[in-house]
């Protein structure tokens, strides 16, 4: 098995956009894991906000009931947007879970790559060192027959 240099030359280039394409990948992913925490924060604060509206919908009953149906409404309105978050949050992290498997793949497919070309690396580093040591040889021996008497 002969390692052709431009054979090398083009595997080399393929295992380099393989690299760019899971450089990339992992980038994205980063993305999206902040997009997910940012979100989780997002909907831990409307909790938080609900859980607020809840307490002063208790005291605003006991004074007004305008203000108490206020707060209702408003509950109500966190309640909502929290739901809507909580949907959009599973939905950002079936495509985290997504992206992530793009990237494991991205990443057997640069190893798998990167082998072959460290393999043919090895096979063309052989074939010249034994070509050298080939050559050596020969000058050795047309050393030695012109060093006879």
């Amino acid at each position: 098995m002969s390692a052709h240099p431009k054979t090398l030359h083009g595997l080399a280039a393929v295992v380099d956009q393989r690299r760019r394409e899971k450089d990339s990948l992992v980038g994205e992913l980063a993305g999206r894991r902040a997009q997910l925490e940012r979100q989780r924060a997002t909907l831990a604060r409307l909790e938080q906000l609900y859980a607020g509206a809840a307490t002063d919908a208790v005291r605003a009953s006991a004074h007004v009931v305008a203000l108490s149906l206020n707060c209702g409404d408003y509950k109500q309105a966190v309640m909502h947007l929290a739901d809507s978050q909580r949907d959009e949050l599973h939905r950002r992290d079936a495509d985290l879970q997504l992206a992530q498997l793009a990237l494991t793949r991205a990443v057997q497919r640069h190893e798998a790559l990167s082998q072959v070309l460290d393999g043919k690396l090895r096979v063309l580093q052989r074939e010249q060192a034994q070509g050298e040591q080939k050559r050596q040889d020969e000058l050795a021996t047309l050393s030695w027959w012109r060093g006879r008497p």
